[in-house]
């Protein structure tokens, strides 16, 4: 039992570190607590495909150079995109909050269910983690790590809606605009990545 709470807390304090799915959740939790779990839920769509991945043996797929150059590709370019976005984003304080609510609350879904699929690093670290526990119960490891992950993406989501940056609009520019550095230096990464496998 003791491996399955050390799975848990693997999960959970893995989440916390900063990366383009804790940021993207950060970043829309200062928009509202509804746009933020709308980003969790998202991202745990994502979870679950690499997860599923794992426990159906296709594990080996992160270790597919093609397979890494392709995604990594595809992901530098989104969380490029991602960035772009934050850069050129107006604050939300006057009368048009409503709306801009609702314009994002249409997309933010898709867009966490991308920015999670574009890390191959995931599916990595899934069956890296995993693979100690193929021989015991690999339905209660994946549980236990996925409650893990979930428990902290919703963390994220309730502390980031707490916090009164919606109020200034020079903070939340600033805000805005140190997200989107993030994420030019995550894409930076990804690129170096496709670049590191193609050679």
């Amino acid at each position: 039992m003791f491996e399955y709470i050390e799975l848990f807390f693997l999960g959970y304090f893995a989440a916390l570190t900063p990366g383009p799915d804790s940021l993207f959740v950060l970043k829309n939790s200062f928009v509202s607590l509804k746009n933020a779990f709308l980003s969790v839920l998202g991202i745990l769509l994502g979870n679950i495909i690499y997860l599923s991945l794992v426990y159906f043996g296709f594990s080996n797929l992160g270790k597919n150079p093609y397979f890494l150059g392709l995604v990594s590709l595809f992901g530098g370019f989104y969380l490029l995109y991602l960035a772009y976005l934050s850069f050129k984003e107006k604050t939300y304080i006057k009368l048009d909050i409503n709306e801009k609510k609702i314009e994002n609350e249409e997309k933010v879904f898709l867009k966490a269910l991308l920015t999670n699929l574009s890390n191959p690093k995931a599916l990595l670290f899934f069956s890296s983690i995993l693979t100690p526990f193929l021989t015991k119960n690999i339905l209660l490891s994946l549980l236990f790590l996925y409650i893990g992950i979930a428990l902290a993406f919703f963390s994220i989501a309730i502390f980031g809606s707490k916090i009164p940056l919606n109020k200034d609009e020079k903070i939340l520019s600033i805000a805005n605009k140190i997200i989107a550095i993030l994420f030019l230096i995550f894409s930076y990464k990804l690129f170096s990545q496709f670049i590191y496998t193609i050679l």
